[in-house]
């Protein structure tokens, strides 16, 4: 059976007829050589987080296609706080999820609550 890839990467404002796709990155935390980040989508592209991050330097923990992980290693990539409007009712949905109690999320101390997200790095 073959296998189809899709290539997602950057380019130039107005270089072609591709998408545009923004997100806004701000580090909550470091430790162990690693930086915790608030990602905010600003569209919804495939691959967005992991292609824009890459591309500003700071590929995602576990990435194998954009980054240097290994396979079958997660990715560092987690919703905490996911919030939208319902398509048809518009009413306001939020959700907290906790992170892992794994590598590389048990470095940091991270409390996300309604959107407000705070971390620090875990005395070793």
């Amino acid at each position: 059976m073959e296998r189809s890839w899709v290539i997602m990467m950057m380019v130039e404002p107005l270089s072609c007829s591709c998408r545009n796709s923004s997100i806004t990155a701000a580090p909550l935390a470091a430790a162990g050589g690693l930086t915790l980040v608030r990602v905010e989508l600003g569209t919804g592209r495939s691959h967005q987080i992991r292609v824009q991050m890459k591309h500003a330097g700071y590929p995602l923990w576990g990435d194998n296609r954009y980054g240097s992980g290994r396979p079958g290693q997660q990715i560092a990539l987690w919703a905490a706080h996911l919030a939208f409007d319902h398509p048809t009712t518009h009413e306001r949905l939020s959700f907290d999820c906790p992170v892992p109690e794994a590598q590389p999320w048990n470095i940091w101390r991270i409390c996300a609550n309604g959107g407000i997200i705070r971390a620090e790095a875990r005395a070793r």
